[in-house]
Protein backbone atom coordinates (compact mmCIF):
# COMPACT_ATOMS: atom_id res chain seq x y z
CA UNK A 1 0.00 0.00 0.00
CA UNK A 2 1.22 3.40 -1.11
CA UNK A 3 0.70 6.40 1.59
CA UNK A 4 1.71 9.61 1.44
CA UNK A 5 2.56 12.53 4.16
CA UNK A 6 3.26 16.07 3.70
CA UNK A 7 6.77 16.91 5.21
CA UNK A 8 6.98 20.73 5.17
CA UNK A 9 3.48 23.30 5.69
CA UNK A 10 3.26 24.85 2.76
CA UNK A 11 3.44 28.04 1.39
CA UNK A 12 3.46 30.40 -0.98
CA UNK A 13 6.37 30.55 -3.63
CA UNK A 14 7.36 26.91 -2.55
CA UNK A 15 6.53 23.83 -4.11
CA UNK A 16 4.55 21.10 -2.30
CA UNK A 17 6.69 18.52 -0.50
CA UNK A 18 5.54 14.91 0.39
CA UNK A 19 6.90 11.44 1.28
CA UNK A 20 5.41 9.00 -0.56
CA UNK A 21 6.22 5.47 1.17
CA UNK A 22 5.64 1.63 -0.79
CA UNK A 23 6.91 -1.05 -0.31
CA UNK A 24 9.84 -0.85 -2.67
CA UNK A 25 10.91 2.18 -0.27
CA UNK A 26 10.16 6.05 -0.21
CA UNK A 27 10.84 9.23 -2.47
CA UNK A 28 10.33 12.44 -1.74
CA UNK A 29 7.69 13.94 -4.25
CA UNK A 30 8.26 17.78 -5.41
CA UNK A 31 5.19 19.10 -7.24
CA UNK A 32 5.57 23.35 -8.24
CA UNK A 33 2.20 23.57 -9.57
CA UNK A 34 0.86 23.91 -6.07
CA UNK A 35 3.76 27.15 -5.19
CA UNK A 36 0.74 29.59 -6.00
CA UNK A 37 0.15 32.44 -8.90
CA UNK A 38 2.92 33.57 -10.23
CA UNK A 39 5.37 31.33 -8.99
CA UNK A 40 3.99 28.13 -10.87
CA UNK A 41 3.35 30.25 -13.71
CA UNK A 42 6.85 32.06 -14.04
CA UNK A 43 9.18 28.79 -12.80
CA UNK A 44 7.19 26.12 -11.84
CA UNK A 45 8.08 24.34 -15.02
CA UNK A 46 11.76 25.33 -14.69
CA UNK A 47 12.96 24.37 -11.59
CA UNK A 48 12.09 20.93 -11.18
CA UNK A 49 13.92 21.11 -14.47
CA UNK A 50 17.01 22.29 -13.05
CA UNK A 51 16.70 20.40 -10.09
CA UNK A 52 16.71 17.31 -11.63
CA UNK A 53 19.80 17.95 -13.56
CA UNK A 54 21.78 18.59 -11.04
CA UNK A 55 20.67 15.74 -9.01
CA UNK A 56 21.28 13.60 -11.67
CA UNK A 57 25.07 14.93 -12.27
CA UNK A 58 25.54 14.53 -8.73
CA UNK A 59 24.18 11.36 -8.01
CA UNK A 60 27.13 9.16 -6.89
CA UNK A 61 28.21 11.54 -4.71
CA UNK A 62 27.35 10.12 -0.96
CA UNK A 63 25.08 11.91 0.70
CA UNK A 64 23.16 13.51 -2.32
CA UNK A 65 19.66 12.42 -3.09
CA UNK A 66 19.27 9.51 -5.81
CA UNK A 67 16.92 8.15 -8.44
CA UNK A 68 15.70 11.44 -9.52
CA UNK A 69 12.79 11.13 -11.41
CA UNK A 70 10.58 14.30 -13.82
CA UNK A 71 6.85 12.99 -13.11
CA UNK A 72 5.92 15.70 -14.97
CA UNK A 73 6.29 19.42 -16.01
CA UNK A 74 6.23 20.39 -12.36
CA UNK A 75 6.97 17.44 -10.22
CA UNK A 76 10.68 15.82 -9.48
CA UNK A 77 10.99 12.79 -7.18
CA UNK A 78 14.17 10.90 -5.71
CA UNK A 79 14.85 8.91 -3.12
CA UNK A 80 14.29 9.98 0.38
CA UNK A 81 17.23 9.72 2.98
CA UNK A 82 16.27 8.93 6.18
CA UNK A 83 17.68 11.34 8.81
CA UNK A 84 16.74 14.44 11.10
CA UNK A 85 17.22 18.17 9.42
CA UNK A 86 20.09 19.64 11.43
CA UNK A 87 18.21 22.00 13.06
CA UNK A 88 16.29 19.31 14.88
CA UNK A 89 19.42 16.73 15.17
CA UNK A 90 22.05 19.64 16.28
CA UNK A 91 20.46 20.22 19.63
CA UNK A 92 19.25 16.52 20.61
CA UNK A 93 22.93 14.89 20.92
CA UNK A 94 26.47 16.05 19.90
CA UNK A 95 27.52 15.87 16.17
CA UNK A 96 30.57 13.65 15.32
CA UNK A 97 33.31 15.73 15.26
CA UNK A 98 33.93 15.00 11.93
CA UNK A 99 30.39 15.44 10.49
CA UNK A 100 31.65 19.21 9.65
CA UNK A 101 34.69 17.73 8.07
CA UNK A 102 32.77 15.40 5.63
CA UNK A 103 30.19 17.73 4.62
CA UNK A 104 32.52 20.67 3.89
CA UNK A 105 34.21 18.25 1.68
CA UNK A 106 31.16 16.99 0.16
CA UNK A 107 30.51 20.83 -0.81
CA UNK A 108 33.76 20.97 -2.50
CA UNK A 109 33.19 17.87 -4.20
CA UNK A 110 29.76 19.76 -5.77
CA UNK A 111 31.78 22.73 -6.49
CA UNK A 112 34.68 20.74 -8.25
CA UNK A 113 31.52 18.80 -10.34
CA UNK A 114 30.99 22.29 -11.49
CA UNK A 115 27.84 23.08 -9.24
CA UNK A 116 26.62 25.71 -6.68
CA UNK A 117 23.67 24.84 -4.18
CA UNK A 118 23.28 28.17 -2.91
CA UNK A 119 21.14 27.43 0.51
CA UNK A 120 23.74 25.68 2.44
CA UNK A 121 23.57 27.98 5.26
CA UNK A 122 19.68 26.94 5.99
CA UNK A 123 19.63 24.11 8.67
CA UNK A 124 17.15 22.70 7.02
CA UNK A 125 18.81 21.33 4.05
CA UNK A 126 21.26 19.47 6.11
CA UNK A 127 20.56 16.14 7.10
CA UNK A 128 22.31 13.90 9.86
CA UNK A 129 21.62 10.59 8.58
CA UNK A 130 20.40 7.60 10.81
CA UNK A 131 24.48 6.77 11.00
CA UNK A 132 25.28 9.89 12.08
CA UNK A 133 26.57 11.14 8.31
CA UNK A 134 25.73 14.42 6.81
CA UNK A 135 23.40 14.86 3.76
CA UNK A 136 22.82 17.54 1.32
CA UNK A 137 19.10 18.21 0.07
CA UNK A 138 16.55 20.72 -1.63
CA UNK A 139 18.67 21.31 -4.47
CA UNK A 140 15.78 23.63 -6.09
CA UNK A 141 18.81 26.74 -6.16
CA UNK A 142 21.61 24.91 -7.46
CA UNK A 143 22.87 26.27 -10.50
CA UNK A 144 25.34 25.03 -12.90
CA UNK A 145 29.08 27.28 -13.20
CA UNK A 146 30.26 25.01 -16.16
CA UNK A 147 29.95 28.41 -18.25
CA UNK A 148 30.54 31.55 -15.46
CA UNK A 149 32.99 33.26 -15.59
CA UNK A 150 36.12 32.57 -12.72
CA UNK A 151 35.50 35.66 -10.41
CA UNK A 152 31.36 34.57 -10.88
CA UNK A 153 32.08 31.06 -10.19
CA UNK A 154 34.26 31.91 -7.15
CA UNK A 155 31.86 34.38 -5.16
CA UNK A 156 29.06 31.40 -5.48
CA UNK A 157 31.11 29.00 -3.80
CA UNK A 158 32.45 31.43 -1.01
CA UNK A 159 28.68 32.09 -0.60
CA UNK A 160 28.32 28.50 -0.33
CA UNK A 161 31.14 27.86 2.16
CA UNK A 162 30.18 30.73 4.00
CA UNK A 163 26.63 28.92 4.72
CA UNK A 164 28.66 26.04 6.04
CA UNK A 165 30.76 28.11 8.08
CA UNK A 166 27.35 29.63 9.91
CA UNK A 167 26.18 26.42 10.46
CA UNK A 168 28.94 25.02 11.68
CA UNK A 169 29.89 27.48 14.45
CA UNK A 170 26.78 27.62 15.28
CA UNK A 171 26.14 23.97 15.85
CA UNK A 172 30.00 22.61 16.56
CA UNK A 173 32.16 25.57 17.13
CA UNK A 174 34.70 23.65 19.00
CA UNK A 175 35.23 21.02 16.22
CA UNK A 176 35.92 24.56 14.01
CA UNK A 177 39.64 24.65 12.85
CA UNK A 178 40.79 27.81 13.72
CA UNK A 179 41.95 28.71 10.02
CA UNK A 180 37.98 28.26 9.08
CA UNK A 181 36.88 30.28 12.05
CA UNK A 182 39.00 33.41 10.93
CA UNK A 183 38.04 33.37 7.96
CA UNK A 184 34.21 33.19 8.86
CA UNK A 185 34.98 36.22 11.08
CA UNK A 186 36.23 37.96 8.08
CA UNK A 187 33.90 37.22 5.60
CA UNK A 188 30.67 36.44 7.32
CA UNK A 189 28.18 39.21 7.64
CA UNK A 190 24.19 39.13 8.51
CA UNK A 191 22.48 41.11 5.85
CA UNK A 192 19.23 41.21 4.78
CA UNK A 193 20.01 40.41 1.48
CA UNK A 194 16.54 38.22 0.78
CA UNK A 195 12.71 39.39 0.67
CA UNK A 196 11.89 37.37 3.64
CA UNK A 197 14.59 38.67 5.78
CA UNK A 198 13.74 42.46 5.08
CA UNK A 199 10.42 41.62 5.68
CA UNK A 200 10.81 39.87 9.16
CA UNK A 201 13.35 42.51 10.21
CA UNK A 202 10.85 45.73 9.08
CA UNK A 203 7.97 43.87 11.05
CA UNK A 204 10.28 43.28 14.18
CA UNK A 205 11.06 46.89 14.05
CA UNK A 206 7.14 48.34 13.65
CA UNK A 207 6.04 45.77 16.31
CA UNK A 208 9.00 47.95 18.52
CA UNK A 209 8.14 50.94 17.27
CA UNK A 210 3.90 50.40 18.56
CA UNK A 211 3.37 50.32 14.36
CA UNK A 212 1.87 46.88 14.21
CA UNK A 213 -0.97 48.58 11.65
CA UNK A 214 1.79 49.44 9.03
CA UNK A 215 2.39 45.69 9.03
CA UNK A 216 0.15 44.78 6.43
CA UNK A 217 1.29 47.82 4.23
CA UNK A 218 4.76 46.18 4.59
CA UNK A 219 3.34 42.60 3.97
CA UNK A 220 1.97 43.80 0.40
CA UNK A 221 4.98 45.65 -0.46
CA UNK A 222 7.32 42.34 0.48
CA UNK A 223 4.80 40.39 -2.15
CA UNK A 224 5.59 43.05 -4.81
CA UNK A 225 9.52 41.90 -3.92
CA UNK A 226 8.88 38.48 -4.11
CA UNK A 227 6.98 38.44 -7.55
CA UNK A 228 10.04 40.42 -8.55
CA UNK A 229 12.33 37.92 -7.21
CA UNK A 230 10.53 35.28 -9.04
CA UNK A 231 10.76 36.75 -12.57
CA UNK A 232 14.47 37.35 -12.02
CA UNK A 233 15.11 33.51 -11.11
CA UNK A 234 13.04 32.48 -13.94
CA UNK A 235 14.95 34.88 -16.24
CA UNK A 236 18.41 33.19 -14.60
CA UNK A 237 17.65 30.36 -14.50
CA UNK A 238 16.24 29.54 -18.55
CA UNK A 239 19.98 29.31 -19.88
CA UNK A 240 20.83 26.18 -16.90
CA UNK A 241 17.97 24.26 -18.40
CA UNK A 242 18.48 24.61 -22.17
Amino acid sequence: MTTRERLYRLRWGQALVEKETHPAGARVIKDYSKCGFPGALIYGRLVPKREYHALHSLSSLEGIPEHARLQNPYTISYRYIEGLPLRQAGGKSPLPRTFFTDLWELAGEIHRRGFVHLDLGNSGNILVRDDASPAIIDFASCTSTRHFPRRLRRALEKRDRLGLLKLWHRYSPETMPPAMADYFNRHYHKHLATPTKLYKETRRCLNSRGLQGECGRVRRIWIIICVAVSIATAIGVSPVVA
